[in-house]
C-alpha cells in the first residue's frame, strides 16, 4: 500500500459521492502542537476514519508526541513526524519495534486530500501504527 498513490489520485475526485459513508458519527477533536516553528491544531473527525482518530488520540494521550521533531518537511508537499523522543515510547507503540500492539487495518479514504489533512503513512498494507503526516496541498505530488 502507498499513501502517495491515494494522495495523488485524491486531486482527480472531485466528487464527495465518489467516497465511501462514514460508518460512525461525526466527533471532532482538537490537538494543538507546539514548535519551534511555531504552533499547529490539528483537527479529526471520528467519522471519517474511526480507528486512525482513536489510535491518534492514544498516541497523544500517552504522550507519544511530547518533545518530537518534524522529522520531514518537504514544502509544497508534506510534513512527516511520528518518532518519538524516547527509544522506549517508540518501542512501546511501534510494531518494527517489537511493539505488542497492533498496527492499524487499513480504512478507505472518505474524503479528498487536501492541504492540512493528517493521516497516518504506513509501509504496506495495514502497517500504521505511529507514524503520521500532514498534507501541504493536494497538488503537491
Amino acid at each position: 500500500y502507498n499513501f502517495l498513490d491515494d494522495y495523488k489520485n485524491s486531486e482527480r475526485n472531485d466528487s464527495q459521492s465518489d467516497y465511501p459513508p462514514a460508518i460512525c458519527p461525526s466527533e471532532i477533536y482538537k490537538v494543538r502542537f507546539s514548535t519551534t516553528a511555531g504552533d499547529f491544531t490539528v483537527c479529526l473527525d471520528k467519522a471519517l476514519s474511526p480507528s486512525g482518530v482513536t489510535r491518534f488520540l492514544e498516541l497523544v494521550n500517552d504522550g507519544f508526541f511530547t518533545d518530537q521533531m518534524l522529522y520531514r518537511v518537504e514544502p509544497g508537499f508534506v510534513i512527516q513526524f511520528g518518532v518519538a523522543s524516547s527509544p522506549q515510547m517508540q518501542s512501546r507503540w511501534d510494531p518494527n519495534l517489537g511493539s505488542m500492539i497492533p498496527p492499524l487495518f487499513d480504512e478507505p479514504n472518505r474524503q479528498a486530500y487536501q492541504a492540512g489533512s493528517v493521516s497516518f503513512a504506513g509501509s504496506g498494507f495495514n502497517t500504521r501504527s505511529c507514524h503520521i503526516f500532514i498534507a501541504l496541498e493536494p497538488g503537491g505530488v
